[in-house]
């Protein structure tokens, strides 16, 4: 997880389209979202709301304004939602346990 502050924890959110997605802070306290690794999809800079952040090309990730604003509106859109620590855990699909 590029600048992943260490210990944050990760969350993970399965949207209908099965688009997987990844919120996790960022050592320099900034939150930001990118596609589950090994599921990004062409445009996907482009699919939150803009009134949650915005895509940062440097970072390669979307990072959220508000993380209050952007985690209910991942919640909002998501068919699924998990917490954890580890990449590890969620190896090939974080939603299969």
């Amino acid at each position: 997880m590029p600048g992943r502050s260490p210990g944050c924890t990760l969350t993970f959110y399965r949207l209908p389209d099965s688009k997987l997605w990844v919120r996790y802070m960022r050592s320099d306290r900034r939150y930001v979202v990118i596609p589950f690794p090994g599921h990004q999809w062409n445009g996907w800079e482009n699919d939150l709301p803009p009134a949650v952040g915005r895509y940062d090309p440097e970072l390669k990730a979307f990072v959220l304004d508000d993380v209050f604003r952007g985690m209910e509106a991942l919640a909002a859109l998501s068919s699924t939602v998990k917490s954890g620590r580890s990449l590890a855990e969620f190896t090939s699909d974080p939603f299969e346990n």
